[in-house]
């Protein structure tokens, strides 16, 4: 509305690597969250405590999916949140805006809360039942795919330009802009891929 093409291929490129990312990391959360359904009787969190010992293929598919959805940074939703702000921060100054970015950053911080508390109680907290203590891992069958989703998850957080190189003829059509050389296999204009991979193996 305000002729700015170059910030609405930012808009346009943080949705498409939400959605990407949120596609991935949900299918993953959903799957792992079945597994443990079965494997420890129930998806209530307090009846949950432990499973990083008793189902250690389970809880590394679910972190690689919380790691998405926290956008923490190398993570598969840091980038997309990380163009949302460089096109809120560079529009022209308006209370919309501003209540946008506020409201952006506010979820941020507490689905990262929520998803801390969820790894503590569930994975790292201490058995809460028998059921939970002795829970059955993912079956061998399962395996392998919910790796293979937890990988893509993680190489979409590494690479994010490879997402937006592929999905570069859909943001040409819907803006007419396209990204045009700011997105690369390395990552994006602005945007350090490599110190970023080097923090994430830091904390990790």
């Amino acid at each position: 509305a305000t002729d700015l093409p170059g910030l609405t291929t930012l808009a346009a490129a943080s949705v498409l690597l939400l959605l990407v990312s949120q596609t991935v990391c949900g299918t993953l959360a959903h799957l792992v969250a079945g597994a443990i359904r079965t494997g420890a009787g129930s998806r209530r969190l307090v009846s949950l405590g432990g499973l990083v010992q008793s189902m250690p293929l389970a809880s590394a598919g679910m972190g690689a999916a919380l790691y998405g959805f926290a956008a923490l940074p190398a993570g598969a939703g840091f980038a997309a949140f990380w163009l949302q702000f460089q096109a809120l921060l560079a529009a022209p100054r308006t209370p919309a805006l501003v209540l946008v970015a506020a409201v952006l950053a506010l979820s941020a911080v507490l689905s990262g809360a929520a998803l801390v508390r969820l790894v503590g109680v569930a994975f790292l907290g201490r058995p809460r039942g028998p059921r939970s203590a002795a829970a059955i891992d993912i079956a061998r069958p399962a395996g392998p795919p919910i790796l293979a989703l937890a990988g893509i998850a993680l190489l979409i957080g590494a690479f994010p330009g490879v997402v937006l190189l592929l999905g570069g003829g859909a943001l040409q059509r819907l803006d007419g802009v396209g990204l045009d050389d700011r997105a690369g296999v390395l990552g994006l204009s602005g945007y350090p891929v490599l110190p970023l991979l080097l923090l994430a193996v830091a904390v990790g």
